[in-house]
């Protein structure tokens, strides 16, 4: 199984209820795609940047996940007929649109239905090898599994990035997805003993950055 996850941004004069109306909208359009799996929008809640990025971002309104089953699938989908009123229509709302293909890494498996899902796109420091950074991010995802209160969580590794018309500049290496009750529960995970005491000096070793994104998730096929 092969994921295309990308990152949106509303249109400029778009308001977030328009954004979110005219998403839901283009979701029927998407669902019609041949060969997709799964299909998954996330609603942005709202977001806060945990390290300071070294650059200013577009606020990310929404992520979409798409699920096929190999990369030849996804391909054909996207040169499909089914496609061609996506383009159209994505541009009277979409303003930003960054995609990356990805693997995608269960770590622990729990429910995820009307669960609070944290999203957190991540760098490791310059110069370190995409291997190195893997490795250090999945052994750092298994201490994230022991975090008080957390039911699901996943790791989307990249296997490349499409370059798009509306493509925007963000720096990003790994997308963490982690589902909760709400914020309550994960501002007590935040500062439990798992993650002062052990997750924040592990992720001092090869984290450069991190941004991350309150979401409530939005199935469209499952």
């Amino acid at each position: 199984m092969i994921k295309r996850f990308s990152l949106l941004t509303k249109k400029h004069g778009v308001s977030t209820a328009e954004f979110m109306e005219r998403w839901a909208h283009h979701g029927t359009l998407v669902a019609k795609l041949p060969g997709l799996r799964r299909y998954v929008q996330s609603h942005v809640v709202h977001y806060e940047f945990v390290d300071r990025l070294e650059k200013i971002y577009p606020i990310i309104d929404g992520f979409a996940e798409l699920y096929y089953d190999d990369y030849d699938s996804m391909l054909a989908a996207e040169k499909s007929k089914e496609h061609e009123p996506l383009v159209a229509d994505g541009d009277t709302f979409i303003g930003g649109l960054k995609t990356w293909y990805c693997n995608e890494v269960t770590l622990l498996e729990g429910p995820k239905e009307g669960k609070l899902k944290r999203i957190s796109l991540i760098n490791p420091f310059h110069g370190m090898r995409n291997e190195e950074f893997m490795r250090r991010w999945y052994r750092h995802g298994e201490i994230v599994t022991e975090l008080p209160g957390i039911h699901h969580y996943v790791q989307s590794h990249f296997k490349g990035v499409e370059i798009g018309d509306k493509d925007f500049e963000i720096d990003c290496t790994g997308i963490g997805s982690q589902w909760y009750d709400n914020e309550e529960v994960i501002r007590k995970a935040d500062t439990s003993e798992v993650h002062d005491g052990v997750l924040l000096d592990d992720g001092r070793q090869f984290l450069r950055s991190m941004s991350v994104y309150f979401t409530r998730e939005k199935v469209i096929i499952d």
